[in-house]
């Protein structure tokens, strides 16, 4: 009898068994077994001093709305500003000058200047620094600058080295190149009347920036015209920063990291370099070893990783159709294995074809065919869609990047239709000219409602100056990167160890926390004074000064570089109303 029940109870577990199988083999499994993205925040909690300062230390822009080459200096200026949340009253050529108090900067963007010597005597007289962001040969003001009076003419030269560290890691770069030009004075070092700070020089030792001390104020002078590039916003930053005592703008705080075409389908059979040098085929090389040695350079330089999902790798167009098995399968492995790690899936096409029609793009350089219609990326766009549904869940969408960062305005309408959650399109923040580059600044898109532009700094894994030089730009300018490895990842990982890691997502998130964010201050001998509006806390700043901090109230500070000539503070504020004290 007992034999019997055993049999019986055998039977069961196999017949079970057996259906068990038989039902996750008609069942989409992966329907089980959603994955998580990081949320969308969609309330925040703003805060507002009721100490508003109506005296606050101003910034004034001169500037020449006739002047079109010029202006690019000036846009660049407020761009930079902008993003600081600092406050600034712009002046136009045929404008005459408000009263300037002593705390106060003035900038000037323009090689015409309608300022006389006499008004440049009393702004020096009672402290005024001035900064002058573009070459001008006015006569004027060369004392001011503390060069000889006389004629001097324009020469092109290239390139740029630091005599004075500005900033940590920028200061170290030199470049010997055309990714710097500069159209300059031919000033030489024995053109000098006075004794001045020479902060950087091109690659031929012309020097391009400097700091002259006149009366009581600090002079600026830009022999270039490298603003007009916005590749060098971070410089212009800490450049305003070194002569401005009680300047602090705001900054991200943030590091990102992209990988484009991933999750996607494996490419099959072997390749000859893995195969030679692992004795395997792709499939298995990106499956057991790419897979881990990315995510633990993630983790080991503190990143987290958003990637970009493809579906296929065709050129159809015009009937799009459905993902093999083979596909299906690459794609549902590697992105759970993504998701595991503390990270972001967004999406990178249905196919590589850059989302343009006929016309908004050079279609021969890259291989592409132009879609027919909008209505045909959406059809693309729902597969891809539906693939991911299937594969991991209903998950939000929140993060597009167009295949070769090309994008038309059709493309990005389609986008949005078929993924209503999207919040963000990271095309590229400097490229060249070229049709239908998807080039962009920080902030709404002109295009589609409530999706942000968040573009991309850096791309590739090339480690040289070139590329330093955009990442570090973009770090002194907004505390702020993006895609990078090895190398360059453990270089700002060693250098800006204060950078938080982001999803994409989640740094949208926080711009658009403080995307209203208004600040005030003011320096009253040694304590400077903040207060904030709209404020969605924390807020971060860089500051920074000769003066060593001694106290702060309603934050807290930590210190980032130091030498003889400044030191450089992240101030992270946590009240509506902030007072730094410094050291005598």
């Amino acid at each position: 009898m007992k034999n019997k029940t055993k049999v019986l109870i055998l039977i069961l577990i196999i017949l079970v068994t057996a259906i068990t199988i038989q039902l996750f083999r008609i069942i989409n499994t992966n329907s089980l077994f959603k994955v998580k993205q990081p949320k969308v925040q969609t309330t925040f909690n703003y805060s507002s001093s009721k100490n508003k300062i109506i005296d606050y230390d101003k910034i004034y822009i001169l500037y020449d709305k006739n002047n079109t080459n010029v202006n690019s200096v000036f846009y660049n200026l407020i761009k930079v500003l902008e993003q600081a949340k600092i406050e600034h009253i712009d002046i136009d050529l045929n404008e005459s000058l408000p009263k300037i108090q002593k705390n106060d900067l003035l900038l000037i963007t323009t090689e015409q200047i309608n300022i006389s010597k006499k008004q440049f005597e009393e702004l020096t007289n009672i402290g005024v620094n001035i900064g002058f962001l573009i070459r001008t040969n006015r006569r004027n003001i060369q004392n001011f600058i503390g060069v000889k009076e006389k004629t001097y003419k324009y020469n092109v030269k290239n390139g740029i080295k630091f005599t004075k560290n500005i900033f940590p890691k920028l200061s170290d770069i030199s470049l010997d190149s055309d990714v710097i030009l500069h159209s300059l004075l031919n000033i030489t070092k024995d053109d000098f009347a006075s004794n001045v700070d020479i902060i950087a020089k091109t690659a031929q030792d012309n020097p391009i920036i400097w700091i002259n001390k006149y009366n009581k104020s600090k002079i600026l002078f830009v022999n270039s015209t490298l603003f007009q590039d916005k590749l060098n916003r971070g410089l212009m930053l800490q450049l305003i920063t070194y002569i401005n005592n009680n300047f602090l703008p705001v900054i991200f705080n943030a590091k990102l990291i992209h990988i484009d075409d991933f999750p996607a389908p494996i490419k099959q059979g072997k390749d000859e370099i893995i195969f030679k040098e692992y004795g395997i085929d792709n499939s298995v090389f990106f499956k057991n070893i790419w897979l881990s040695d990315v995510f633990n350079l993630f983790k080991k330089y503190d990143f987290k990783p958003t990637a970009f999902i493809i579906g296929q790798y065709n050129l159809n167009v015009n009937n799009p159709s459905d993902f093999y098995e083979s596909d299906i399968n690459d794609i549902n492995y590697l992105g759970r294995k993504l998701l595991e790690f503390d990270s972001e899936l967004g999406i990178h096409g249905y196919n590589h074809n850059s989302l343009v029609t006929d016309g908004e793009m050079n279609f021969e350089d890259y291989g592409y065919n132009p879609w027919p219609s909008r209505e045909k990326m959406e059809e693309a766009l729902k597969k891809l869609k539906n693939l991911i549904y299937s594969i991991y869940g209903e998950i939000p969408i929140y993060s597009y990047v167009p295949p070769s960062n090309i994008m038309g305005i059709e493309g990005q309408k389609a986008v949005k239709n078929v993924f209503p959650e999207i919040k963000v399109y990271a095309g590229l923040y400097i490229a060249s000219k070229e049709k239908g580059v998807f080039l962009q600044e920080f902030g709404p898109n002109e295009v589609v409602n409530d999706v942000y532009n968040l573009p991309r700094i850096s791309s590739g894994y090339i480690y040289d100056n070139s590329q330093l030089w955009n990442i570090y730009n973009v770090i002194a300018q907004l505390g702020y990167l993006y895609k990078n490895f090895a190398l360059l990842l453990k270089d700002v990982h060693k250098s800006f160890p204060f950078l938080r890691p982001m999803t994409t997502v989640e740094f949208y998130n926080s711009y658009k926390a403080n995307e209203q964010l208004k600040v005030y201050s003011k320096q009253e001998n040694n304590k400077i004074y903040l207060t904030y509006q709209t404020a969605s806390f924390p807020i971060n700043h860089y500051f920074k000064n000769l003066k060593k901090i001694k106290s702060i109230t309603g934050g807290n500070y930590k210190l980032l570089f130091s030498n003889n000539e400044y030191n450089l503070y992240l101030i992270t504020s946590n009240s509506t109303d902030v007072i730094i004290e410094l050291e005598n």
